[in-house]
This record gives C-alpha cells, sequence and structure tokens, in this order.
C-alpha cells in the first residue's frame, strides 16, 4: 500500500469496507469504488478491504496496513461497533506485528505504540462498565430490599457481616478544571443556582458549601467549561443525578 494515502482516502477506505463486512456490497465493487472515487489503487484498496476483514475477525494479515491507517481502522471499530468488535482488531494488529517483525527483522515502534494505546483505552473502557455494572447492580438490590418486608429484611440484617467485602476496581475519570469549579462558585455567591436558596451550610474555612454540576455530563460528551455547569446544593445535585425527571 502506498504511504502517501491521504487520511480522507483511509476514512473512505474503512467506509466501503465495513460495508463489504456486513454483505451490504461486494468487495470486487467496494474496490473499484475506492480507486475511481477515491484515488486509491486498485491492488492497495483490495488489501484495505480485506485487513479490515482480517481486523474484525481477529486474524493476521500478512498485507502491511499503515500506521495512519490501523489508527483510524482501530478507532473506527471502536466507535461504530464497540469493544467487542475492538479486542479482535487489537489481537490481529499484534499478530500482524510479530509476523512483520519477525519476518523483516526490524521493530515497528510507531504502530506498537498506536495498538498499545487503543488495548489501554478497551482495559479502561471495561472496568468503568465493571464499575457501572456494580453501582446498578447495587441499586437494584436497594430496589429489592425496599420491596420486600421490614421483617424478611431485619432478619438479614440480624446475621450480616458488619464489615463490607472489597473488591478493587479501577475506572477512568475526568482530571477536570479547578478554575472552573471556582468560577462557578464564585459567580453563584453562595446561592444555589437551581433552586436559589442559600447554601446549606458553610464549610470549615467559611465558605459556603455548594456542589458543581454539569449539565451536560463528561461523559456524555458535556464541556467542562463555566457555560455548561451550575453551582446546586447537595439536594439540588441529587436530584439532578437521581431524581424522576433527571
Amino acid at each position: 500500500m502506498p504511504s502517501t494515502i491521504t487520511n480522507e482516502q483511509i476514512i473512505a477506505a474503512f467506509n466501503v469496507a465495513r460495508r463489504v463486512y456486513l454483505g451490504e456490497v461486494k468487495a470486487s465493487v467496494g474496490a473499484t469504488q475506492l480507486s475511481t472515487d477515491h484515488g486509491i489503487n486498485i491492488n492497495s484498496a483490495k488489501a484495505l478491504i480485506r485487513d479490515y476483514r482480517h481486523l474484525r475477525k481477529g486474524e493476521c494479515y500478512r498485507r502491511t496496513l499503515s500506521t495512519p491507517a490501523a489508527e483510524v481502522f482501530l478507532q473506527r471499530i471502536f466507535t461504530e461497533d464497540g469493544a467487542d468488535a475492538l479486542a479482535p482488531a487489537i489481537a490481529a494488529v499484534w499478530a500482524h506485528i510479530a509476523y512483520y517483525e519477525q519476518t523483516r527483522k526490524t521493530t515497528v515502534h510507531a504502530l506498537r505504540d498506536v495498538v498499545a494505546r487503543y488495548e489501554a483505552q478497551l482495559q479502561e473502557h471495561r472496568q468503568s462498565a465493571t464499575l457501572t455494572q456494580a453501582r446498578a447492580q447495587f441499586e437494584r438490590e436497594i430496589e429489592a430490599s425496599l420491596a420486600d418486608t421490614g421483617d424478611a429484611r431485619r432478619q438479614r440484617l440480624a446475621t450480616a457481616a458488619r464489615k463490607p467485602a472489597t473488591t478493587t476496581v479501577t475506572t477512568e475519570i475526568f482530571l477536570r478544571n479547578a478554575d472552573v469549579v471556582a468560577e462557578v462558585l464564585a459567580r453563584a455567591g453562595g446561592i444555589c443556582e437551581i433552586c436559589r436558596r442559600d447554601a446549606p451550610f458553610m464549610r470549615r474555612d467559611g465558605r459556603p458549601y455548594l456542589e458543581v454540576h454539569h449539565l451536560v455530563q463528561l461523559a456524555d460528551g458535556g464541556e467542562d467549561t463555566t457555560a455548561n455547569a451550575v453551582a446546586a446544593c447537595p439536594n439540588c445535585h441529587r436530584q439532578a443525578h437521581y431524581g424522576a425527571s433527571a
């Protein structure tokens, strides 16, 4: 594959290769489209389509996929089809690296860096999903306990362990901008910007206690800006997250 392939051509190749993989278009038609409409060498177009199939199946591919193309393919596979599709794609790239390095007696540092980065992202995604699932399970258990009778609940409590069990979960966090928090708190002046009431109590350092809430959550793509944040009392903050109208 020519090393001069552009990012626009790589994206076009991904889109066509994915359609071929999903059975929406034949491989020969897709390759011709990439050659005619996007100026990709016909042999390179065929190789890109094959490489995408190998990535989705977790198979070692022999024809070299350029590092920029590998990065775009991994990123788009993750975006379009999720973690379950990314895992075999990562395995396929590692298999290709092993084959290529053994055959050429070299080390492909750039490609190694790319696949290692996506491997780390996949691990973080899975750990974050585990934490989310644990929280959701705990909420379901609370609902089930509330729906049970008081007598049954108290019988379980009489024999329950007094110290909770522990588990280790590593998760991804957002490195928030402290200036955004400070500016929003200063703007509020001790008044909840949702209910317009005074902060419920004062901190030990004498500042009114308010929490900063993002209107569009960071996990949902919201910006860490003062325009996307409000100062809220604890009650309004919890209601914003867990209330019926949240």
